[in-house]
């Protein structure tokens, strides 16, 4: 059986791990905690992304602000401001950035820091 992990870095460092559901439940079963039980019902999570996760997600995939910009039909100074939290992104525009970046829009949610 094969294991697929997505470690996403930030500084060139390791930052975060992102595994399919079943490989969090073994993880949790090895651990001795207890898995959720399939009859509660389950919520997903989400976070706002931060600019560094969201530029960490860019970079490990190998994008520049421009392909990525040009990809999601922006500008890259306009992407550039949504990244860095200067700007919200529009519902359209987070998608199409989601499809650059081959993750699902639900995946991630935007946040604004300025």
């Amino acid at each position: 059986m094969e294991h697929q992990v997505q470690v996403i870095k930030q500084e060139d460092k390791p930052a975060f791990a992102v595994l399919s559901w079943d490989d969090y439940q073994r993880l949790l079963t090895l651990a001795g905690i207890s898995a959720p039980q399939s009859s509660q019902q389950s919520v997903p999570v989400k976070a706002a992304i931060s600019s560094e996760t969201l530029r960490a997600i860019r970079e490990s995939k190998g994008l520049s602000v421009a392909t990525l910009a040009r990809e999601a039909g922006i500008s890259p100074s306009y992407y550039e401001m949504i990244e860095d939290g200067r700007r919200l992104a529009s519902e359209a525009n987070r998608r199409a950035i989601a499809r650059g970046l081959q993750c699902s829009v639900d995946d991630i949610i935007f946040s604004e820091t300025t």
